[in-house]
């Protein structure tokens, strides 16, 4: 049985392999080529927009969970003085009457809407990115490498490392 990493070190070992195999301006040139034609820019920006979109409900979420614990202090004491050294007066005096805003509801309404859009959020980019490596066309003629791992594959995890 296979330790835990096992498949990390055969992807990289096989990257490593075919890198090895090109020289620079043509390995270069063939990513650059890759993400062109895979679309992995669009797919990524897309993604992490998601995902920062998905920020701000999961805030709440948290928040509203604080609230709903009864653990308001934990803002207070613990949570607010990490922030406060880091933004302007302003900008901690708009999120500090946010917090106490949505920490003094004590509302299930934060836990659940936070929470639900959140999930949507996420499962949003998930989606994302399933869309992304399984509809693009392959990368060469020959769909499996000698290993039974197709080479399209082996181009996106070079491309996302």
């Amino acid at each position: 049985m296979k330790g835990a990493g096992a498949g990390t070190r055969e992807v990289l070992r096989r990257v490593r392999a075919e890198a090895r195999a090109f020289d620079v301006r043509t390995l270069v040139r063939t990513v650059v080529e890759k993400y062109r034609e895979q679309d992995l820019l669009t797919y990524a920006s897309a993604i992490s927009f998601q995902v920062f979109f998905a920020l701000i409900p999961m805030l709440l979420f948290a928040l509203g969970l604080i609230g709903f614990l009864s653990l308001d202090a934990a803002w207070a004491k613990d949570i607010a003085p990490e922030i406060k050294p880091h933004v302007s007066r302003p900008m901690f005096e708009v999120i500090d009457d946010t917090v106490n805003q949505v920490l003094g509801s004590k509302a299930v309404f934060w836990v659940t809407f936070g929470g639900v859009i959140a999930v949507w959020e996420i499962s949003g980019a998930m989606s994302l990115a399933q869309t992304s490596d399984s509809d693009r066309k392959p990368i060469s003629p020959s769909a499996n490498s000698s290993s039974g791992i197709s080479a399209k594959k082996t181009w996106n995890e070079i491309a996302l490392a």
